[in-house]
């Protein structure tokens, strides 16, 4: 009798083994780049790239040139988001707190491609009347940025794009806990392209570059598409008392308080509340990648406002 239970007592374990691979494997995927799909046939003539346009680019009276995005701009694109994520995720700024999930960005092809033809737009903005997903990114989010600078004074386009980066990172300064949840500073500052920078459940990144003179001066825009959109009244990430206590499949080795790579969430405009400790999906969905079944813990809106009344004043109290 005693040996039947100690075999229904492994085989227990064993199953409950199984479905919790079974659980993680929605979450921690393997990274697999995503075919481009038909922009036109998908989402009709409204999106930016369905039927791209060829040859020159006119901003303006001026030819504009589409930068080449090489294997080290990807690189320093990446590295600089990681970077000024795990900063932010760590708890690295006195009324910014720190993150429980915050994942780490890849670069996406698709994603930056759809930036190359709304670029040639020449605006910082995309005019209204057209959209731009993709396939896992049904809303994705957007930040832009231009410099100008004498046409004369030839300028490295790398630095000036990391530069840029730079710029919506320093919004950070404007920043506490209402406004990751507000999208408002106390003064109000711009804050939005930091909190586009930090989403949380924000996976990968795409951006396109194009520069063009005007008069004697030089103009360099860059367009950069993310997975996730930073939606209104929610948080831009999830609060934690230790970085990436939340994170499913573990910590980056580089990165330490980022999760790791493979962590992934498919279209992050399906996620009904970034408030969540784990992020719940809606029941439809566009997206190929896989959705988690796990029960999720849904933050109300009253004890959001306990939690950054308790973070101000744990921030004030170190001040």
């Amino acid at each position: 009798m005693k040996s039947c239970s100690r075999k229904l007592f492994a085989a227990s374990i064993v199953i409950i083994g199984l479905l919790g691979v079974q659980s993680q494997s929605n979450v921690c995927q393997k990274i697999v780049e995503e075919s481009a799909p038909n922009y036109c046939e998908q989402w009709g003539e409204k999106h930016v790239a369905c039927n791209p346009k060829q040859g020159d680019i006119k901003c303006g009276k001026s030819t504009a040139e589409l930068s080449d995005i090489t294997d080290r701009m990807k690189w320093n694109i990446i590295r600089q988001h990681n970077t000024y994520r795990n900063m932010v995720a760590k708890g690295t700024f006195t009324l910014i707190p720190i993150a429980a999930r915050m994942l780490k960005i890849k670069w996406d092809e698709n994603l930056a491609y759809v930036a190359s033809q709304a670029i040639r737009k020449c605006n910082l903005s995309i005019p209204n009347d057209l959209i731009y997903p993709t396939t896992n990114a049904s809303k994705p989010g957007y930040n832009a940025a231009y410099n100008k600078y004498p046409e004369s004074l030839p300028q490295d386009e790398l630095k000036i794009a990391s530069s840029q980066i730079k710029s919506w990172f320093n919004q950070n300064k404007y920043v506490n806990v209402q406004g990751l949840r507000t999208n408002k500073s106390a003064a109000g500052q711009e804050i939005g392209h930091f909190k586009q920078l930090v989403t949380g459940l924000n996976d990968r990144v795409g951006c396109a570059i194009l520069k063009y003179p005007e008069g004697s001066w030089r103009i360099q825009l860059m367009i950069c598409l993310y997975g996730c959109h930073q939606q209104d009244n929610q948080m831009t990430y999830a609060l934690g008392k230790v970085p990436g206590d939340k994170c499913q499949c573990g910590a980056d080795k580089k990165f330490k308080n980022l999760c790791v790579k493979t962590e992934r969430y498919g279209d992050c405009a399906l996620i009904k509340d970034h408030n969540l400790e784990d992020a719940d999906l809606d029941g439809t969905t566009t997206t190929t990648a896989p959705k988690t079944t796990r029960k999720h813990k849904r933050w109300n809106n009253d004890l959001l406002d306990k939690m950054t009344e308790w973070v101000l004043g744990q921030e004030t109290a170190k001040l």
